[in-house]
């Protein structure tokens, strides 16, 4: 993750960034695999190295603009929250889905839809 954040930094140009990868996809599904990793073996990670790889996966998401990267993300969000958390409170299960639900929603209207806001604002298209 570390190889791939410095690539994402030293290599500017495109709107989609590659990273050392050949095509922003690449990028996505390495996050992605990245991501799932962090999930099966995050009791092997130290707290900050576990930080570093999430957020360094989401940005790598973020800037490839792979939207099945982006989709895949947020299920594995989704799944880690539903199935591997140790407290399962109802009141902070249902925020959490609902705060989810949200972020899916907002996701949807800028890549998905043809709302009249998203496709006549040049940054958000």
């Amino acid at each position: 993750m570390i190889i791939t954040v410095v690539g994402m930094i030293v290599i500017r140009g495109a709107t989609r960034k590659t990273g050392f990868f050949n095509n922003p996809n690449q990028l996505g599904y390495y996050a992605i695999i990245v991501l799932t990793v962090l999930l099966y073996c995050r009791h092997h990670f130290t707290k900050w190295q576990r930080i570093f790889i999430f957020v360094g996966s989401f940005w790598a998401v973020a800037v490839s603009l792979s939207k099945a990267a982006i989709i895949g993300a947020f299920g594995l969000l989704i799944i880690y929250l539903l199935f591997y958390q140790k407290s399962k409170q109802p009141k902070k299960l249902i925020f959490q889905l609902i705060l989810i639900s949200i972020v899916v929603a907002v996701i949807y209207l800028i890549f998905f839809s043809n709302v009249s806001f998203v496709v006549n604002n040049y940054a958000l298209y």
